[in-house]
């Protein structure tokens, strides 16, 4: 019994290689994972989704309760800035209640958006 108790108990934790053929289970101090929160909460990260509509909005034009709706719309479906340019015209106007042209020209800046975005982030990466 205690035999079977050691075995089923060693499978019940799992094993990763370690130098040469031998395997250590694995334990929380091993996990690549933080055992200790941190010690205060992280800054609120603001839902880039808004950003970019609330840039395109002031860029357009477009009254701040349209865009809040939108954003709304777009955000309750889960879309992203980059996912917009898969989503065809009538569908985003649709969704949006924006005009046709200017579901265009929002998929448009989104797509402007998320690139200006990418080559920020690489240039931060590259600075640090």
């Amino acid at each position: 019994m205690t035999q079977h108790m050691a075995s089923s108990s060693h499978a019940l934790f799992p094993t990763t290689p370690h130098s040469g053929s031998r395997k250590r289970a694995l334990t929380i101090g091993s996990s690549p994972i933080c055992a200790e929160p941190p010690s205060s909460p992280p800054p609120p990260q603001v839902n880039d989704l808004i950003r970019c509509l609330e840039v395109f909005g002031r860029a357009k034009s477009i009254d701040t309760a349209i865009i809040e709706a939108a954003f709304e719309s777009l955000d309750s479906k889960h879309f992203i800035p980059d996912s917009l340019e898969v989503v065809p015209v009538s569908h985003l106007a649709l969704l949006t209640n924006l005009p046709e042209g200017h579901a265009v020209a929002l998929i448009k800046f989104a797509k402007r958006w998320c690139s200006k975005a990418a080559s920020e982030c690489k240039r931060a990466k590259i600075a640090h």
